[in-house]
């Protein structure tokens, strides 16, 4: 996977560009593939608004693992994506 970078504002801050943007693959998928992401998102949603101060760790973890999965990372892959978070 080719690395995409965005430039830095001097100040610490970092500026993305249109062309660095528009260069960033999104894979397309159906609607049913769809499906765990909306189901995980609809929960955490439902439990900040009960309590903004819930714990979502564990779903927000499983929403990263299954976007390292759409774009096929390698465990070297993850492990540099972690370490920028």
């Amino acid at each position: 996977m080719a690395e995409i970078t965005a430039l830095t504002t001097g100040m610490g801050l970092l500026q993305w560009k249109k062309f660095v943007v528009e260069r960033i693959p999104i894979p397309q998928i159906l609607t049913e593939q769809q499906r765990p992401f909306v189901e995980l998102v609809d929960r955490i949603l439902a439990m900040k608004d009960a309590r903004p101060s819930a714990n979502t760790g564990k779903m927000e973890a499983e929403i990263d693992r299954l976007v390292y999965g759409l774009y096929e990372l390698t465990t070297e892959e993850i492990t540099a994506v972690q370490e920028r978070l």
